[in-house]
């Protein structure tokens, strides 16, 4: 759906002369808000801040993968479990590696998808539609995106980077 810029003006004009008018503010405020849909509409999910690059997670996270995952897993699953609290709100420590999102977080198809499409955003890599539904578990998510990293000849990703402080 493209809605063009002068579409939306007219449509606001429209709506503040039916209500009597508004103060200038208000103007800045909705000018704002449709900058923000027009880029959420374009795919851009953040303005800012700007999101540094490599992972970043919190020493909460970075414990819980250290006591659940290989070593060379642990960015990756301290990565993930990061995402997962800050989308979902569950703490690091009511999840395991057999955590199933559908049936103990309770996700819904929708919920999934935005999950799993951050990750590929952040990881610029790419999940296969079909592959979602094997990634039943927080385990058979960071194995299997440990392993799509791993076969990327690219490698732009730094696996080693630090927790945030």
């Amino acid at each position: 759906m493209t809605v063009n810029l002068s579409q939306l003006v007219d449509s606001w004009n429209a709506f503040w002369k039916s209500v009597g008018g508004a103060p200038p503010f208000t103007y800045v405020v909705v000018a704002v808000s449709v900058l923000a849909a027009i880029f959420a509409s374009r795919g851009m999910r953040r303005l800012w801040p700007v999101k540094p690059r490599g992972f970043h997670y919190g020493k909460a996270a970075e414990r819980w993968a250290r006591s659940r995952f290989p070593e060379e897993q642990r960015t990756i699953a301290a990565y993930v479990v990061e995402l997962i609290h800050e989308q979902l709100g569950v703490w690091t420590a009511e999840l395991e590696r057999a955590t199933n999102f559908s049936s103990d977080l309770g996700m819904d198809d929708l919920e999934s998808m935005d999950l799993l499409t951050a990750l590929e955003a952040d990881l610029a890599t790419t999940i296969p539609r079909e592959d979602y539904e094997l990634l039943l578990t927080i385990g058979d998510l960071i194995e299997y995106l440990y392993g799509a990293i791993e076969k990327s000849e690219s490698r732009s990703l730094k696996l080693g980077c630090s927790p945030a402080a």
